[in-house]
């Protein structure tokens, strides 16, 4: 993710306000934050990485062992070049405050 430090911050903060993470001061670092999950944002996380897993395995049954794998590589390769694309720079100025989008 690509994200600014505010646009970060007010998603981090929608995040502690539905009760899903805090946030606490670093003790070694006085400038920084450390974001640990509450108990729900543990639940949530381990829902989604569930339906991650169940959803990966569908697709490799249905597409077979050799397909997914050349699928993972080629989405891979994109993500890549997603990366690496010039126009990721101004991508990165668009804020979730404008309302903008910051996913491709």
């Amino acid at each position: 993710m690509d994200f600014s430090k505010q646009a970060m911050n007010h998603l981090l903060g929608q995040l502690e306000s539905l009760g899903y993470l805090y946030r606490e001061p670093d003790p070694t670092d006085g400038r920084t934050k450390v974001v640990r999950l509450t108990d729900r944002g543990r639940r949530a996380q381990e829902i989604v990485f569930k339906v991650a897993r169940d959803l990966d395995d569908e697709l490799r049954e249905h597409l077979g062992e050799a397909s997914h794998e050349a699928l993972r590589r080629c989405l891979l390769h994109f993500d890549g070049f997603l990366r690496d694309h010039p126009l990721r720079a101004a991508r990165s100025r668009v804020s979730i405050e404008s309302g903008g989008s910051t996913d491709w």
